[in-house]
């Protein structure tokens, strides 16, 4: 008699969620043995998820960057925050960022700007999220402005998500909040 449960395993400190199929009662017995990295299973079904820490890109000085392309790359995935360097406290304050600079980004069905998030410090304070097809299906620069209301000094950084180049970080703005 076949038994279906979902088990979780912890290796190396990436957490997988496996749908296994178990053939028998003594499913961590005889169902699959650990070999250094590598897992073997008797029945595996589905793998639905892995979660790891992603990788983070961050904007780099592109008149730095001797190749053409690589700026590019670099520009397009970078989101910008423009913003006043100062802010009173309990108003209403705008936040603008924008993706690139210099370059526009692809706005095809596979390849675009699904989100532009920001952060005060380690704390998420907005969100955008974004469809193919925003921009016109042209490229362009994926834009959007957040209003926030500061009561104390802020630490911005925005990241934004490409789908086919991942997450990408932008340069720290410090805002001065007064009274």
């Amino acid at each position: 008699m076949c038994t279906s449960i979902n088990t979780k395993i912890l290796i190396e400190e990436k957490l997988c969620f496996l749908c296994v199929k178990a053939t028998n009662n003594d499913l961590l017995k005889n169902f699959y043995s650990v070999l250094g990295k590598d897992i073997i299973f008797k029945q595996i079904i589905y793998i639905l998820k892995i979660k790891i820490m992603p990788k983070v890109n961050s904007y780099q000085d592109i008149s730095l960057v001797e190749r053409e392309a690589r700026k590019d790359y670099i520009d397009r995935h970078s989101p910008f925050i423009h913003c006043a360097e100062e802010a009173k406290a309990g108003e209403k304050f705008a936040v603008k960022v924008v993706m690139g600079n210099e370059y526009v980004h692809p706005d095809d069905f596979d390849h675009f700007i699904q989100s532009i998030k920001l952060f005060n410090g380690d704390l998420m304070v907005a969100e955008a999220n974004f469809l193919p097809g925003v921009l016109g299906g042209k490229p362009g620069h994926a834009e959007v402005v957040f209003n926030i209301v500061p009561t104390k000094d802020l630490s911005l950084v925005a990241i934004s998500h490409c789908t086919k180049h991942g997450l990408w970080q932008s340069d720290p703005k410090a805002v001065k909040v007064s009274e």
